[in-house]
């Protein structure tokens, strides 16, 4: 089964989202993978959490850790005890988060023996309890983003402390990690103008073969193809919100309408005409 693509600007602006979810208020299932972070804490039934070719099966008290571009999918309990906690985090924010002794990237490595799943004991499970309790009651009050930021932040502090095993990532990969995000964002907001290798090799001041092998190394993805699907994923929104789809393909960044009619087909699998029908059906 092929995974899709979930670009972060289809849930939220900014730097991260932070909700509850439960079986009225959870995504449709399927393979996906997304350019950002995200952390599922189990508040009650869980499932089966697949990644990476794995199974897990999930209930209250476990976290799951998916990094970017990490292709999963949950099969959750539908019945009235399923709800998690689901944090979806930009990677320059999560990287900004860190300090030269804590990287929280860490808890993310294939070698820390808790990844991709940890199980919390009852007694870490009711310190987590009492935050995610503050962030439920959190008002509509000047300085609310601030005091949202400092609990997330102070949560991923206890996961860190809870998760991590004693092995760090290596300065090498967590730079690497870096100039991926460095890409992300930029791809994000000039989604619309010049995107080749030569002008992100001009932005970064790396060679554009560095770029693309750095980028397959961290995300096995090629960074020609992300461009590609994220341009898809933008052009899809804009025709839903009312553009044209030759209006769409151009505030994408796409300037041959045959190229985009064929890669949205491929990425979409329908054209963007029948796609535009469809949401009018």
């Amino acid at each position: 089964m092929r995974a899709k693509f979930l670009s972060h600007a289809a849930l939220y602006t900014g730097d991260y989202d932070c909700l509850f979810r439960n079986a009225e208020r959870e995504l449709p299932t399927g393979l996906h993978y997304h350019d950002f972070y995200e952390i599922s804490f189990y508040l009650g039934d869980g499932g089966t959490f697949l990644i990476r070719d794995r199974e897990y099966m999930v209930h209250k008290g476990s976290v799951a850790m998916i990094p970017m571009f990490e292709p999963h999918t949950l099969l959750y309990s539908k019945n009235s005890g399923y709800e998690r906690f689901c944090l979806s985090i930009h990677p320059h924010l999560l990287l900004s988060y860190g300090t030269l002794t804590s990287n929280i990237l860490d808890i993310f490595s294939n070698e820390n023996q808790n990844y991709p799943v940890l199980s919390l004991t009852e007694e870490q499970m009711e310190h987590y309890e009492k935050l995610l309790a503050q962030l439920r009651e959190l008002s509509p009050v000047p300085g609310r983003d601030l005091l949202e930021q400092a609990l997330i932040h102070q949560f991923l502090a206890c996961l860190y402390r809870d998760c991590y095993d004693g092995v760090h990532l290596n300065h090498t990969s967590s730079r690497h990690a870096g100039l991926v995000s460095q890409l992300v964002s930029y791809i994000h907001t000039h989604l619309d103008q010049d995107l080749s290798l030569d002008s992100l090799a001009r932005e970064t001041g790396y060679s554009s073969y560095y770029l693309c092998r750095i980028f397959r190394q961290v995300t096995n993805h090629t960074l020609n193809g992300y461009i590609v699907e994220k341009r898809i994923f933008h052009s899809a929104q804009l025709i839903a919100a009312g553009l044209s789809c030759s209006q769409a393909s151009l505030d994408a960044g796409f300037h041959s309408y045959s190229y985009f009619y064929k890669a949205f087909q491929k990425h979409m699998g329908l054209s963007p005409t029948e796609y535009l029908k469809r949401l009018h059906s």
